[in-house]
């Protein structure tokens, strides 16, 4: 089997004869940093540079980068002073593992941001449902809150197939959202 387009081939061996390569974006890191709004200092082809984690993430999904040292990450500390921030993962194995699923929320000053990983190609927002959190402030309704976040995780999912699970079942996985809902509601 050639290699997969995520380490330089070119074939996806995730959907074999897809013409496109969609792997899915499964870090751990990655919606928590996004969350937090943080910046990289990287080396990029020896130049050392200073980039949003956002940047960091969309060159990294769509290979435009080339070979990167990530030296450190830094967080804005003084606007995440009293935050409250969460992190869910389910995995198929309680060990360091690939996630079925990830979220990860962040509250500060009023503002949330909430991602979710290992469901699209890219880690996603979920904007629609942090607008519904922020316009009703800590009075929101986690099982409306729940609704929205369904809708948009659906719309947004470039689900596969992966070994040992199924998309429908991968899909069931969104609703585990509701514990980051039930955490940010409680630390409002």
């Amino acid at each position: 089997i050639a290699k997969c387009y995520k380490v330089g081939g070119n074939v996806c061996v995730q959907i074999l004869n897809s013409p496109v390569c969609r792997p899915l974006y499964y870090s751990d890191v990655a919606p928590v940093l996004l969350a937090y709004e943080a910046r990289d200092v990287v080396y990029v082809d020896g130049t050392k540079q200073e980039i949003s984690v956002k940047d960091l993430v969309d060159a990294h999904c769509e290979d435009r980068l080339g070979k990167v040292l990530i030296a450190e990450f830094i967080i804005p500390a003084e606007q995440y002073k009293n935050a409250f921030s969460y992190f869910v993962k389910y995995s198929l194995r309680g060990s360091i593992d690939f996630p079925i699923i990830n979220f990860a929320g962040v509250y500060a000053n009023k503002h949330v941001k909430l991602y979710v990983g290992a469901i699209s190609t890219h880690v996603v927002e979920l904007a629609e449902t942090q607008a519904y959190i922020e316009n009703d402030g800590k009075d929101f309704s986690v099982d409306e809150c729940l609704k929205v976040a369904m809708d948009e995780m659906k719309r947004k999912d470039k689900v596969i197939r992966e070994s040992g699970i199924s998309i429908q079942v991968k899909r069931s996985t969104f609703h585990y959202v509701e514990t980051l809902l039930a955490q940010l509601k409680a630390n409002m």
